[in-house]
């Protein structure tokens, strides 16, 4: 989703950060569980962070809640929002689809358990941004995730996902994300897409 995004494959992500997400206790209320790893990037594309600088060019940093209005209000056209909130509710199902492949269950399972609360706040957040009523949100969610479950299954991406999985500890940075999974979506993405790499690939 990066080029859709507008940003460059090592802009994609700012990073990955190990126990930094929410907590919450598992069904018997016996142990706090916590998040295994956030995913961190643009909250929303480039063009959409353009709009926003030039209507409020001195505003501090801006609040996820606040994005849809502020968005609105910048002039930011509804294709724009759109085009926005599809790429990031794909973003949002890659993580459940990689889980499910992983785990043997279906992507209900893993997104409607709690592990996956801050995922599905995230995409009515989405739909919010876009303009989604309920059930254009709920078309948009079943499309994002039919093809996340065809991503993860292209042996390429989830080499992809394999080789940054293995390497989570900590904090992983955005710069680091690109050198793992670059040898494996160079071949599918192209080079135009890697412009930029701090490693110079």
């Amino acid at each position: 989703m990066a080029k859709r995004m507008g940003f460059p494959l090592h802009l994609a992500v700012h990073s990955i950060e190990v126990g930094a997400g929410p907590s919450w206790y598992n069904p018997d209320g016996a142990r706090v569980l916590r998040s295994q790893a956030t995913c961190y990037g643009p909250a929303i594309s480039s063009e959409l962070q353009s709009a926003l600088k030039r209507a409020f060019p001195v505003r501090p940093t801006t609040k996820a809640e606040e994005l849809p209005g502020l968005l609105k209000l910048a002039g930011a056209a509804t294709a724009q929002r759109v085009a926005s909130a599809r790429a990031k509710l794909f973003i949002i199902a890659m993580g459940p689809a990689a889980e499910a492949r992983v785990t043997g269950r279906s992507w209900f399972e893993v997104v409607n358990d709690n592990a996956c609360m801050a995922d599905r706040e995230a995409c009515r957040h989405e739909g919010r941004i876009a303009g989604f009523d309920e059930a254009q949100l709920a078309d948009e969610v079943t499309h994002a995730r039919h093809q996340a479950e065809k991503h993860v299954e292209i042996p390429d991406v989830w080499r992809a996902i394999d080789a940054i999985a293995k390497k989570l500890k900590g904090t992983l940075t955005g710069d680091k994300v690109t050198q793992l999974a670059a040898p494996f979506l160079t071949p599918l993405l192209g080079d135009a897409l890697l412009e930029g790499d701090p490693d110079g690939s």
